[in-house]
């Protein structure tokens, strides 16, 4: 892989790491708002911030096998 590339590739992960970071940070900001608006008690809205989380590691197992299979 020349040294372009790379650098793309790492430019991409580190945007992609600074999106994931602002999506699990903004919900803490606004957690009155979200209860008060939806009606959720402090144990649903933790369900929900988890779903995230059960997500993330649901596609773990699809990503490495994909990347085994490019040879990454």
């Amino acid at each position: 892989m020349s040294g372009r590339w790379r650098w793309l590739s790492w430019l991409a992960l580190c945007t992609d790491m600074m999106f994931i970071h602002i999506h699990r940070s903004i919900p803490g900001v606004a957690i009155d708002q979200l209860m008060a608006g939806f009606g959720l008690s402090a144990e649903d809205l933790g369900t929900l911030s988890s779903i995230y989380f059960y997500l993330y590691v649901a596609g773990q197992v699809p990503a490495g096998t994909i990347v085994d299979w490019l040879g990454a």
